[in-house]
């Protein structure tokens, strides 16, 4: 066996280096390779490349552009609510329980300063007849023998006409003149001209309370007390509520409007999915939160009774009453008993006729809710001498502050609302009036 000593080794390894400008390499022990060529792409796979990409930015924009589309139309249901226009749609037979509606005629309405006095006459005695039909219902037994022969006596002269349309004249321009003061001082006015009448007539001191509130009833002068609640800046859609809470406030139930809102009144959210608005039926919950700014739209009547007879104190001596179906008009009939009423109304005094709308949870049933709905507090009435028609007063929540409007005005903006409206009544005349 043939070996090498180290001396060797050195010596053939330097033989096998090969110089190369200067330096030194070693050998490489495979065969030599070419330099590697840049592959080039063909022109077709890059218009291949140029056309997917293409599409993938077009598709990337149609996706984006129908996100912002869907994007700005859920801003435009939550915001705009969904405002459908209608000229024709009537919000009072889309009620179904609307409750019951009076029955009762109501007297022709008159101008004290331009009718003549047996017109007045006439009007007067039909309020003391239905007053006195009332109170026999209230006060079963009782001796109304004075009261009918008050009819009689009324038209036995020129001169009982003539005074009972100076008395009347009087309390109406007495209105005008004291719009501003307190209702103690109209209820006195009323009071003196009752027991004038039945000291004139023979009549029992007893009645004066049923002849002070036909005189009432006949001059439209009326007012009551009622608490005031505003229900800003909390509440922005809370009106029911707040027109809620008056009612008991003005009864002595002591309770705030967050109180009323947390723990009576019936709430179902509105979801918007999709673009599409799908919320509960406003006649028995309150759709949305009156506390969400935008997210509250409102409620009806049926659910500010719910609310209302969940929050009456048991033994409270009152009961709540829809009285929803009951012309304006009727309405004065429980401001003369001074009982003030929540009606619903609208916010520019103009009738409703655009109207949100959403589904049912389960997509059966469409929803229609007035866009500009509000809901106020009758506290009073008086004669307007300028129209010879009269001026309602109420307490509105958005100022707590009592406003005047006009009866054919809230009249119509009352109808196109439905002729909703809610009352606190005293159970003895709750009994005798028919409530919903």
């Amino acid at each position: 066996m043939y070996t090498c000593t180290p001396t060797q080794r050195m010596a053939n390894l330097k033989k096998r280096v090969i110089p190369v400008k200067g330096k030194r390499v070693l050998p490489s022990s495979g065969p030599t390779s070419a330099p590697r060529r840049r592959q080039r792409i063909p022109r077709r796979a890059k218009t291949a490349i140029a056309l997917l990409s293409g599409a993938l930015s077009l598709c990337i924009g149609i996706i984006g552009a129908l996100g912002n589309l869907y994007l700005t139309q859920l801003r435009q249901n939550q915001f705009s609510k969904n405002v459908v226009f209608s000229q024709n749609y009537s919000l009072r037979n889309a009620l179904l329980d609307i409750g019951e509606a009076s029955h009762h005629e109501t007297p022709e309405d008159i101008s004290l300063f331009e009718d003549d006095p047996y017109l007045v006459l006439e009007v007067f005695q039909s309020h003391l007849v239905r007053l006195t039909d009332l109170r026999a219902l209230r006060e079963p037994g009782e001796d109304l023998t004075s009261l009918h022969a008050l009819y009689i006596a009324l038209w036995e002269s020129p001169d009982s006409a003539a005074l009972v349309f100076d008395l009347l004249v009087n309390l109406s321009y007495g209105m005008e003149l004291t719009a501003g003061e307190a209702v103690t001082a109209l209820s006195a006015s009323l009071n003196d001209s009752a027991q004038y009448l039945c000291s004139f007539f023979g009549v029992a001191q007893d009645f004066t309370d049923t002849i002070a509130t036909a005189l009432s009833l006949t001059a439209h002068t009326a007012q009551v007390d009622v608490e005031p609640v505003c229900q800003l800046p909390e509440y922005p859609n809370g009106c029911e509520s707040a027109s809620a809470v008056s009612l008991l406030r003005s009864i002595g139930v002591d309770i705030s409007l967050r109180g009323f809102v947390d723990e009576y009144l019936p709430k179902q959210d509105v979801r918007i999915s999709f673009g599409c608005c799908y919320g509960p039926d406003p006649q028995q919950y309150y759709a949305g939160n009156p506390d969400a700014g935008q997210g509250g739209w409102g409620c009806f009547a049926p659910v500010i009774v719910s609310a209302l007879k969940a929050a009456l104190p048991q033994g409270s001596g009152y009961t709540v009453c829809n009285l929803s179906g009951v012309d304006l008009e009727e309405l004065s009939l429980y401001l003369s008993f001074g009982v003030p009423v929540a009606v619903w109304t609208t916010t520019d005094g103009k009738i409703a006729n655009e109207f949100y709308q959403w589904q049912s949870y389960d997509q059966t049933q469409t929803y229609l809710y007035p866009k500009n709905q509000h809901c106020v507090v009758l506290c009073g009435v008086r004669p307007d001498p300028g129209t010879g028609s009269a001026l309602y007063r109420y307490m509105d929540p958005l100022t707590s502050q009592v406003e005047e409007m006009g009866a054919e005005q809230l009249s119509a903006c009352y109808t196109s609302m439905g002729c909703q409206a809610v009352a606190l009544l005293p159970d003895a005349l709750a009994d005798c009036i028919c409530c919903a």
